[in-house]
């Protein structure tokens, strides 16, 4: 029928179907009931006001059509086990318990007493009484009911109390007796990967797969496990055969463009008309053969075009679809340019009415400032907001959550803090977001007051969870400032607060793993600063309630491995990080952090077999053959090394990448210039945006023997990074990499370099760059250089302070800077502390200063508590840096607060295992009278290749302990 109005559809569907009456009462009222659910559904994840007229009647006509239906099926079957669980489902949620009990009391009459006590245990987990409904099945259980419904609710609770086993032992049971049962065999597939056991998920959905071939959502669901772990090849195949029969099917025809736009050249994905791959692995090994490549490439390009075509097909359906656009504008991006993106999703938005179109538009947003255009993004951003209304500015709540999904948390902030006070009602899901941000903003008593907002009543307890991990990070962030500023009983009171709300998250929900991962986590860093061992242990504890949650669940596994780190355990952490990538091997994540710990464990070898891994499993993604050619560099094999970035360059002909192969040509003691003047005009269109890569064009002909055409070419270079920074399209950052590649002109002859750039500016002038990057090419030389690097330097900072630019205070900060380091280099204290000062006077806020001045200071011994009010001030700024951690560590330790230097020495030590900071936190173990503690440092501090100063420093201490 081709009725829009549900019901009706209902009502002639069944009575088409069913043309005598007695034959339709059990059909109705399933259709009915099924309908009153779906309704419910979709009116609960609305709010009041978005509820109309036609949906409000169009339930009420289903409500009162309910109950006589009701009758009428089991007045034609009153034991029939299908509508009696519907009508105590239904019952249920109404919370008409009464009524429930009437039916449950009547399915027990039917002689199945374990379906009675699965929907009996399925309403008492609604009412959240999870202890009584496990009573309820267990009960059943010793009774000897083997219902196999009921042992998969009764696993599917124990997972929920966080008993892993227990629930895979229950639902494997309730498998073997139904094997053909969709229902159980998905629940038990999703408990096995979670577990771990993803082989045997796949095994189990294919068997459902091949046992219900018409389950569309089974299919995708065995198609997606084996694309990832099992025949890629197969399961494109299947999904290419299901396009061409079901293309509307909007799931299979998404994932099969995404795979052909994101990967075309994946060997996997190029199948002949019989579904076999085309090429063989003899053809792939010769892959550099002129003949394979071209069939490689043309292999590719089909499949760039079909994925096109897929998504062309998929938006004449569905015009107003934001995510097929931007697939379609990033692809088109990708191979092409980011012009024809925008374009595209522009037509698209040509194609609406006006009133239509603000998804798209936040969708240009989107992508103009994946694109590096964030002005053209923000207008984008405010033609939607045009669209909204302001009652519900839900375009407002859309770009929120892209800015927050990036990172952007002020941007995200400022854009949601107003919908809060504009929206009649907040979801709890949105306080807890805006909550979130203030958190990332550290400002944690605003955090927690729009937390506050998110605890009504009726909150699902999911959401209560997720309000209590939020709590503890506003708590523990607090706890952070307050301990910053020497606050140290606030900031016990603030971590007493925060373990309350984990505990309470873990108790609330004992089969969450992030739970767990969160309170492990605030345990390590318990131990991190007290070093009292009885936290490492409840971490550990805690670490292992997490993987034995879900063995799939990285974030579980990550930080068990940081457990296992901080207990210098580092063959354990290789272990576990290496059985999960055996169970995930598509998580570049987990593979990228096994290769760490290998090279942490000097396994270089294995650290390059595991990239080479990535890269069999990804061969179009070129970060792996980036990482084969770094970790080559580092045990000296160039050769490889060269090999594995030209790789990278041919999968990912971007400039990075040529970059990265052009470096490599002239590193070590033979250089290439040639190679690199011939790989650089092959590609000049790559070159035509890149500074750098002129830069390096440049040096390239004047060591090639092109002396005057790239001295040339280097004057022209300027002119375009000058008036690009001028313009507001290049970041003076591009200096740098100029003035490298002029040093290498006029090789250790700064001289020279002073009159070309002279030359070069002409009246002009030099401005702060220009005295910035012959300052560098002075201080290159060595010592002989320095006093001239210095008056180099000071001219800069006097033409900086002639300027009225906006950056000039900041010009003029950064200059003292550098002309402080380098007093300081030369052991003069006195001259470097005062212009570490004046700089701090200019930018008061500028961590660099305050850092360099705080260490100065404490080193000289001169104004300790000064020194320590720089350092406070410099981390309440910038936290994550570990030398910012590492100064405020010294500071207080030179201060007579060992005690206090523990943790900014600890978080200094997480971030980077430098030397320095495991020899300074040594010395506070020493002050504290821990021995075996600064022992363990100082030996940490000899395998991190310390400088001949920090070996001094180390033996030192080691005399004072001995």
């Amino acid at each position: 029928t081709s009725n829009k109005d549900p019901i009706d559809r209902i009502l002639a569907s069944v009575s088409a179907m069913y043309p005598d009456p007695k034959e339709q009462a059990i059909p109705m009222y399933q259709g009915l009931s099924s309908a009153m659910f779906k309704m419910r559904q979709a009116m609960a994840q609305l709010e009041a006001e978005q509820i109309d007229a036609l949906m409000k009647d169009q339930f009420q006509r289903c409500e009162k059509l309910l109950g006589p239906a009701l009758e009428a099926a089991l007045a034609a079957d009153p034991k029939n086990l299908a509508v009696l669980e519907i009508a105590a489902t239904d019952a249920s949620d109404r919370k008409d318990y009464a009524a429930f009990e009437k039916y449950v009391a009547l399915i027990a009459g039917t002689g199945d007493l374990g379906l009675a006590a699965t929907i009996q245990s399925r309403n008492l987990v609604l009412q959240d009484k999870l202890p009584e409904a496990l009573a309820v099945l267990q009960d059943a259980r010793k009774k000897g009911d083997e219902n196999p419904i009921m042992l998969r609710q009764l696993g599917m609770l124990y997972e929920r109390t966080g008993n892993i086993e227990l629930a895979l032992e229950l639902i494997r049971e309730s498998y073997d007796r139904r094997p053909n049962d969709v229902t159980t065999g998905r629940t038990f597939a999703e408990l096995l990967q979670r577990s771990g056991e993803r082989q045997k998920a796949l095994q189990i959905l294919q068997q459902l797969s091949r046992s219900n071939p018409e389950d569309t959502d089974l299919l995708l669901s065995w198609l997606e496990l084996e694309g990832q772990i099992g025949d890629r090849s197969g399961a494109f195949a299947l999904r290419k055969r299901l396009y061409k029969e079901r293309p509307s099917l909007a799931k299979n025809s998404i994932e099969l463009a995404r795979m052909l736009l994101e990967t075309p050249s994946d060997p996997n994905l190029m199948l002949d008309n019989k579904g076999a791959q085309k090429f063989t692995q003899q053809d792939l090994l010769n892959s550099s053969s002129p003949k394979i490549q071209q069939a490689l490439a043309t292999a590719a390009k089909a499949n760039l075009d079909s994925g096109f075509e897929i998504v062309k097909f998929l938006q004449e359906a569905a015009p107003a679809d934001t995510s097929l656009s931007l697939m379609h504008a990033r692809a088109l991006k990708k191979y092409g340019k980011v012009k024809d993106g925008e374009d595209a999703i522009r037509k698209d938005i040509a194609k609406l009415p006006a009133d239509k179109s603000l998804e798209l538009w936040i969708g240009l947003g989107v992508y103009l400032d994946e694109a590096d255009q964030p002005e053209q993004a923000r207008i984008a951003f405010d033609e939607a907001r045009k669209q909204q209304n302001s009652e519900n500015p839900v375009a407002d709540v859309r770009i929120s959550d892209y800015w927050f999904s990036i990172g952007q948390w002020q941007n995200a902030r400022d854009v949601l803090e107003p919908v809060s006070k504009l929206k009649k009602r907040m979801l709890p899901t949105e306080w807890m977001r805006l909550s979130e941000i203030c958190s990332r903003l550290r400002d944690y008593d605003a955090a927690e007051q729009y937390l506050a907002k998110a605890s009504v009543e009726g909150t699902p307890k999911e959401t209560l969870v997720t309000v209590e991990l939020l709590r503890a990070t506003n708590f523990q962030g607090r706890a952070e400032l307050a301990i910053i500023k020497g606050e140290i009983a606030k900031s016990e009171a603030d971590l007493a607060q925060a373990h309350s709300a984990l505990n309470r998250a873990t108790v609330m929900m004992p089969n969450s793993a992030q739970a767990w991962v969160s309170l492990s986590d605030f345990e390590r860093r318990m131990y991190q600063r007290t070093h009292d061992p009885k936290y490492i242990v409840a971490a550990d504890e805690a670490a292992n309630r997490a993987t034995d949650i879900s063995m799939g669940y990285w974030p579980g596994i990550q930080n068990k491995q940081r457990v296992l780190l901080e207990q210098e355990k580092l063959l354990e952490a290789i272990v576990l990080v290496d059985k999960f990538l055996s169970i995930a091997p598509q998580n570049s994540e987990a593979r990228q952090n096994l290769i760490g710990l290998y090279i942490r464990s000097n396994n270089i070898q294995r650290a390059v077999e595991l990239a080479q891994q990535g890269a069999n499993l990804n061969p179009r993604d070129s970060v792996w053959q980036t990482t084969i050619g770094s970790l080559n560099l580092q045990r000296k094999d160039f050769d490889k090394a060269t090999e594995a970035f030209d790789a990278a360059f041919v999968i990912q002909p971007e400039i990075n990448q040529m970059l990265d192969s052009v470096n490599q040509r002239i590193r070590g003691d033979k250089k290439d210039w040639q190679a690199v003047v011939k790989m650089i005009r092959a590609n000049m269109k790559l070159v035509a945006g890149s500074p750098k890569a002129q830069t390096l064009l440049s040096v390239a002909l004047v060591n090639s023997g092109q002396r005057e055409a790239g001295l040339a070419s280097l004057g022209t270079n300027y002119k375009l990074i000058h008036d690009g920074i001028t313009a507001g399209s290049l970041n003076p950052d591009e200096w740098g990499m100029w003035y490298a590649g002029l040093g290498q002109c006029f090789d250790k002859k700064p001289e020279e370099s002073e009159v070309f750039v002279t030359a070069l500016v002409g009246k002009a002038g030099l401005d702060f760059w220009d005295c910035n990057g012959l300052s560098a090419l002075y201080a290159a030389v060595g010592d002989s250089g320095t006093a001239k690097s210095i008056e180099w330097m000071e001219r800069g900072v006097n033409v900086a302070k002639a300027s009225t630019a906006l950056d000039a205070k900041n010009l003029q900060a950064m200059g003292l800077l550098q002309i402080g380091n380098m007093y300081y280099k030369q052991k003069d204290f006195v001259k470097a502390t005062l212009l570490f000062e004046q700089a701090v006077a200019l930018v008061p806020d500028n961590p660099g200063a305050l850092n360099n001045a705080a260490y100065l200071i404490a080193n000289s011994g001169a104004n300790l508590p000064r020194a320590v009010e720089l350092a406070r001030k410099c981390v309440e700024l910038n936290p994550n840096v570990d030398d910012f951690q590492d100064t405020l560590g010294f500071a207080l330790l030179k201060d007579g607060k060992p005690a206090d230097a523990l943790e900014p020495l600890q978080k200094a030590i997480v971030m980077t295992q430098k030397p320095g900071s495991m020899i300074h936190l040594a010395q506070a173990f020493i002050e504290l009278k821990r021995f075996a503690d600064a022992k363990g440092y100082l030996e940490k501090a000899k395998t991190k290749s310390p400088t001949e100063d920090q070996i001094a420093e180390i033996k030192a201490l080691e005399l004072k302990l001995n």
